[in-house]
């Protein structure tokens, strides 16, 4: 088990700002603007537990808040919370180790997070569920077999981006 805390004050931050232009329509145009202060904090806690020499289960908890104290060229944004930064993120899972095979399946939840400099708009919070099987090969190599978002959730990324959905991936190591 861990726990972790953290606190920054940041001064002359680089961080996109929206300039009230539009690409494509919906995509707004950015730049990098120095943020006169910032305040960051939150706390890390993992959980991992060996039940046997077959099962482990591993926790992650993430709680993250971060805020805009002031900017000199846009007093609009104070008080504000970075875009893209969701307060909460939390995964857990479970590897078993047999034999002949490892396999893991995590499960990842991600709060609800702004997208837009204004905390205006954001993105619904997420679940996605993942799995992972390794093969143990002669000669020290393994084929694995990953699926990413396995339940095929379709979420937004950025602005107009959407997830691509469900990932499979094969790899020899």
């Amino acid at each position: 088990s861990k726990l972790n805390l953290y606190y920054t004050q940041g001064k002359d931050f680089m961080y996109y700002i929206e300039t009230g232009e539009y690409i494509f329509g919906t995509r707004p145009i950015v730049q990098k603007e120095n943020i006169t202060d910032v305040e960051l904090y939150g706390a890390e806690g993992s959980l991992h537990y060996r039940f046997n020499e077959h099962l482990t289960f591993f926790s992650n908890l993430t709680y993250s808040k971060s805020s805009i104290i002031s900017f000199e060229e846009n007093t609009e944004l104070v008080g504000k919370s970075f875009s893209f930064s969701p307060d909460y993120m939390f995964n857990a899972g479970v590897y078993i180790h047999l034999r002949h095979i490892i396999t893991s399946t995590k499960f990842k939840y991600i709060s609800n997070q702004f997208i837009d400099n204004m905390n205006s708009e954001s993105i619904p919070e997420q679940y996605l569920i993942d799995m992972k099987c390794t093969f143990p090969l002669n000669y020290g190599l393994s084929l694995s077999v990953q699926v990413q978002n396995l339940l095929n959730n379709k979420y937004l990324v950025y602005y107009d981006q959407m997830s691509i959905g469900r990932f499979i991936s094969i790899s020899l190591n």
